[in-house]
């Protein structure tokens, strides 16, 4: 170690449902998030846990873990594991946490929280009595732009929010099997709005604050042109293919939102507006490393917006050159590097169970304003 160099706090690290997509971004976004020099923490890929053995055989050769398992149970009995993170489908969230929680284990987990607002009480009550470190993977949040934003609200160049404007668009129930896990209830929870519809409701929360009620439309579609009337869907217990919302937030603003799974050549359109007293940005995963930013104060002949490249000199900005590109991973990193700061705190990470009950009452209530066609309190 070079004279003055910080030890980080090695943090060893059992995943369950690592050789899932999820699980794989996460086992290197841990590699990465190690090496990032303000890291608080080193973490050390201990154990994989899979259903099948040779899947998590394999998964854990290819992606540098000393061991792997079919036994996640036995993982959690394990002393020398520090961190649980949970890469499951949302219907074993609940079931793993608590019980990672029980054994005062830290515990990452894949976004939704869980299932149901009950469950997301359970887990977020269960953390605060244990002291335990929880967070959540809402990773764009993680994104430096997104961050920059955060700032200028907590700066004041922004002023007052008027309004918030979302959507999360995909095109993958074109191309997916339905019959994985996201396509059944009793796995899938309730499809886009909890799916994708989460990450912009925590972009929401975080950017504006707590929303109080909501007024919502949930369809199950297909790509073959069928159309579900809402009173089927409900009656079949269909996954919602789409859903919009409108929504009041606790400051007394507004907010639009729509997410789907059926939006031709929407590959991963994740995009937000947020207007102000003194200006206004958007945000387009698109184009990650850039803020449009727009001015009231702005002289005449510079108004609209201007683009703001991402670079050291902002938050979490991991590129000395501005436009050199920060991705997918980049931000999921920064967020496992939130987490090991947060441990090693020993505070709450952020977002945390807390906030994702927060999100998954949203969620909840969405469902309840489409299944009964009114406004409903969050």
């Amino acid at each position: 170690m070079s004279a003055g160099a910080r030890e980080k706090h090695p943090l060893r690290v059992a995943i369950v449902g690592g050789a899932g997509e999820m699980g794989r971004a996460h086992s290197r976004a841990l590699s990465l998030a190690s090496d990032l020099p303000d890291s608080a923490a080193r973490f050390v890929k201990t154990v994989l846990i899979e259903s099948d053995d040779a899947l998590a055989k394999d998964a854990a050769c290819d992606l540098g873990w000393e061991r792997h398992s079919t036994d996640w149970r036995m993982a959690l009995d394990d002393v020398d594991v520090d961190v649980v993170d949970v890469c499951t489908p949302p219907h074993l969230h609940a079931t793993i946490a608590l019980e990672a929680i029980a054994r005062g284990k830290h515990v990452y987990c894949e976004k939704p929280i869980a299932m149901t607002s009950t469950e997301a009480e359970q887990m977020a009550a269960a953390a605060r009595e244990a002291g335990v470190t929880t967070q959540l993977g809402f990773n764009y949040r993680g994104t430096p732009a997104i961050r920059l934003v955060r700032r200028l609200l907590d700066d004041g160049r922004l002023g007052t929010p008027l309004q918030f404007r979302a959507n999360y668009q995909q095109d993958t129930a074109f191309y997916s099997r339905s019959a994985t896990w996201r396509g059944s209830r009793a796995t899938g929870g309730t499809g886009a709005t909890s799916g994708i519809g989460s990450h912009i409701i925590d972009i929401a929360l975080y950017l504006n604050g707590p929303i109080t009620s909501v007024c919502g439309l949930q369809f199950a579609q297909q790509a073959d042109h069928h159309w579900s009337p809402e009173a089927e869907r409900r009656h079949l217990r269909q996954l919602d293919t789409s859903g919009m919302w409108l929504a009041r937030f606790e400051n007394g603003t507004g907010g639009a939102f729509t997410c789907g799974y059926l939006s031709a050549g929407a590959s991963n359109r994740f995009a937000f507006e947020l207007d102000c007293t003194k200006g206004a940005v958007r945000f387009d995963w698109a184009q990650r490393d850039v803020i449009q930013l727009a001015d009231t104060a702005a002289p005449d002949t510079d108004r609209g917006f201007r683009a703001i490249y991402m670079s050291r000199l902002h938050p979490d900005g991991l590129w000395r050159l501005a436009g050199m590109g920060n991705g997918y991973l980049d931000a999921t990193a920064l967020q496992f590097a939130d987490f090991g700061r947060a441990i090693a705190e020993g505070r709450p990470g952020t977002p945390d169970f807390d906030h994702g009950l927060a999100v998954q009452r949203v969620v909840d209530a969405v469902a309840d304003s489409a299944n009964t066609g009114s406004w409903q309190l969050v």
